[in-house]
């Protein structure tokens, strides 16, 4: 079995890369501003600098790419640099725990949280996605005592790169307890750094109190209850729950419920995993955390073996599924979003309205930067705005700066992005 989650897992970060750069499913939702951010040149200003705290998630993607896009002049390479470190590091996480991972205990659990947990946000640009690529390095270099330089450096990625990523940080020289003593001393003494560093951020970069404001409220929704009432999640229950039961009376219930599986797809019925990629953020930090509990009880021999093989079947089955018909679903979002920055309308910030079929793909506050990022050369004949839309992700100052500043991207597209962000937030 082990074997089997760790080839769905190398199967994963291959699709992650060749779909997410191939259907620009990175622009999805709050990526379309961030996409933005990197091509304007102020990543940091525009967004980071209102969660400094994560600052390593913004070091290792969006920085990145900004950064390759001013060498080069080309905006657009920045971009797709950004999404391809993003996309990429949960590859370069399973290898860095398999080169720490000694005795293989801990690899697979890896593995299976990149299989089975990723899938659910994948095309939401959640800074948990690089606070995951931290995490089980961090487990396992802690569990085999590595050297302290590189614990240290795998607890501050995943530490400094989302809020819960300290909590997991923290959880993963806690499991270390079981290893021992001293190494739960070495755990403690490589996360010091870490601490320090998101106290130091937090105490030193103060967020607007505008966004501060609503960086509480996304906050306390993180840990409601909302992501355990996802569809997705009951389609799992549903899935698992009746290969189960049928698994006591045939040995044909993989076959059955992949059949029904297919039915619900095709008839319709079955609602689309979009907007719920951002709440499932919540169901991958609390399923990370629980495999990494079996992860060190598994190392510790405490674990009984069973064939979990088809219900891991299944389980690709339906993120597969829900994951092609997503990205069908996004391709057609774009292209609607490009015919409408093609016309010209009555003037360059003129209100459009979206088809219906683009509802679960429509993302109020990003809507006037997807349009510019989906334009070839990133100049639109006109913003697509949402006059209902009640967050305004930086002030005028901000975009008036970057409006006035030596860029690639067209001068014209910053100085409509500055009108709008003026209108919305003075």
């Amino acid at each position: 079995m082990a074997r089997m989650i760790l080839w769905l897992a190398v199967a994963w970060c291959a699709a992650f890369v060749a779909i997410g750069l191939g259907a620009r499913l990175l622009l999805f939702a709050d990526g379309g501003l961030f996409a933005y951010s990197v091509a304007a040149g102020d990543s940091w200003d525009f967004h980071f600098r209102q969660i400094p705290a994560r600052a390593a998630a913004w070091a290792l993607t969006a920085g990145f790419g900004e950064a390759i896009g001013r060498a080069t002049g080309m905006p657009a390479l920045g971009v797709w640099a950004y999404h391809a470190a993003f996309l990429a590091l949960p590859a370069l996480s399973l290898a860095a725990t398999w080169r720490a991972d000694r005795t293989g205990r801990i690899l697979p659990w890896a593995a299976a949280s990149t299989a089975l947990l990723l899938p659910l946000v994948f095309g939401f640009s959640t800074e948990l996605w690089v606070a995951h690529a931290g995490f089980w390095p961090a487990l396992a270099l802690g569990w085999h005592a590595a050297p302290l330089p590189w614990l240290a450096l795998a607890l501050a990625v995943t530490a400094l790169s989302h809020e819960a990523g300290l909590l997991w940080a923290i959880g993963a020289v806690a499991l270390l307890v079981l290893a021992g003593r001293r190494a739960l001393l070495r755990g403690a003494l490589a996360l010091l750094p870490a601490l320090l560093g998101f106290a130091l951020l937090k105490l030193l970069v103060r967020p607007d109190p505008y966004v501060a404001e609503v960086m509480g409220r996304v906050g306390a929704e993180f840990l409601t209850w909302r992501p355990a009432f996802a569809p997705v999640l009951l389609g799992f229950g549903a899935v698992l729950g009746g290969w189960a039961l049928l698994a006591r009376v045939t040995r044909w219930a993989p076959w059955l419920v992949a059949v029904a599986l297919l039915a619900w797809w095709a008839s319709g019925a079955a609602p689309l995993h979009a907007e719920g990629r951002y709440f499932a953020r919540t169901l991958v930090f609390l399923g990370a955390a629980l495999l990494a509990l079996l992860a060190v009880l598994d190392a510790r021999g405490w674990l009984p073996k069973r064939d979990l093989r088809p219900a891991l079947l299944l389980v690709a089955l339906l993120h597969a599924g829900e994951l092609a018909r997503f990205t069908h679903g996004w391709l057609a979002h774009m292209q609607a979003m490009r015919a409408l920055v093609a016309t010209p309308g009555e003037g360059p910030a003129t209100v459009a309205m979206l088809p219906p079929a683009s509802a679960p793909f429509a993302w109020h506050s990003t809507v006037p930067f997807l349009s510019v990022m989906v334009t070839p050369g990133y100049a639109p004949a006109r913003l697509v705005v949402d006059p209902a839309t009640s967050y305004f992700w930086f002030g005028c100052a901000q975009a008036e700066r970057n409006a006035a500043a030596e860029r690639a991207l067209p001068q014209a597209t910053r100085a409509e992005i500055a009108r709008y962000a003026c209108a919305g937030r003075p």
